[in-house]
């Protein structure tokens, strides 16, 4: 019973809230926009790293990964190569971060000097297709 009460926690606050601030301000602070916000000072408060050079819609992308190396990461490549949401979003996809081997991983953490031989992926991702075919 408990737990329940907790899972379900602050959704009646967050929606009139966004009925308030929507009557008040106009359009653009709906109840997934105000949980967005909500998550943002989560993850911010905890880790601030924070570019002026990122849209508030590359942090949406960011900001549900629970790892602060990896959002710190992909903030960096972002900055670092001028990513556009979707770019970012497709480099999230493709587990950028994950195919990173370990050596390279501390090195990000530890802010040591890194290598290009150091972000030499390994491309090649195999996918599980069932292909029915008759040789």
């Amino acid at each position: 019973m408990l737990s329940e009460a907790v899972k379900h926690y602050g959704e009646g606050i967050i929606k009139e809230y966004s009925k308030r601030i929507t009557e008040d301000l106009g359009k653009g602070y709906t109840q997934s926009r105000l949980r967005y916000f909500r998550r943002f000072y989560d993850v911010f408060s905890k880790c601030p790293t924070l570019s002026d050079k990122l849209s508030f819609s590359h942090y949406c992308e960011i900001i549900w990964n629970n790892d602060f190396n990896k959002i710190n990461y992909y903030i960096q490549i972002t900055v670092n190569h001028n990513l556009s949401v979707k770019q970012l979003r497709q480099r999230i996809r493709s587990n950028e971060y994950e195919r990173l081997d370990e050596k390279t991983r501390n090195k990000l953490i530890n802010k040591d000097r890194k290598s290009v031989i150091d972000f030499v992926k390994n491309c090649i991702i195999i996918k599980n297709i069932n292909i029915n075919r008759s040789f």
